[in-house]
C-alpha cells in the first residue's frame, strides 16, 4: 500500500512539473512573439538592452532547468554518499 502511495505522489510530482513547464513555454512563446512584433529592428541584433519581460522569461527558463534537474542531482548525491559510507563494497574508485 505504501509503495502505491509513493508511486502516486511521484506521478503527481511529474504531472505538476509537466504542467508548469507547459504553461511557462506558452508564456515564453507569447512573449517572444510579442517582442518580435513590437520591435522588429532590435530583434536582429545579438546584444541589446533587454526589458523586464525578457528578464522574466530568462528567470522562468532557469527555474524550469533547476526543477528538471533536482531529481537527478539528489540521486547522484545519494549515490556518492552511499559510496563514501560503504567503501568495502567497491573494488576501486575507478
Amino acid at each position: 500500500m505504501k509503495e502505491f502511495q509513493i508511486r502516486r505522489s511521484k506521478r503527481l510530482n511529474i504531472f505538476l512539473h509537466v504542467l508548469l513547464c507547459f504553461l511557462c513555454q506558452i508564456f515564453l512563446i507569447v512573449t517572444i512573439f510579442n517582442y518580435l512584433i513590437t520591435d522588429p529592428i532590435t530583434s536582429s541584433y545579438f546584444t541589446v538592452n533587454v526589458g523586464v519581460i525578457i528578464l522574466f522569461a530568462r528567470f522562468i527558463c532557469g527555474s524550469i532547468l533547476h526543477l528538471s534537474l533536482i531529481d537527478d542531482v539528489s540521486t547522484g548525491l545519494d549515490n556518492m554518499k552511499f559510496a563514501l559510507n560503504h567503501p568495502y563494497l567497491f573494488q576501486s574508485y575507478k
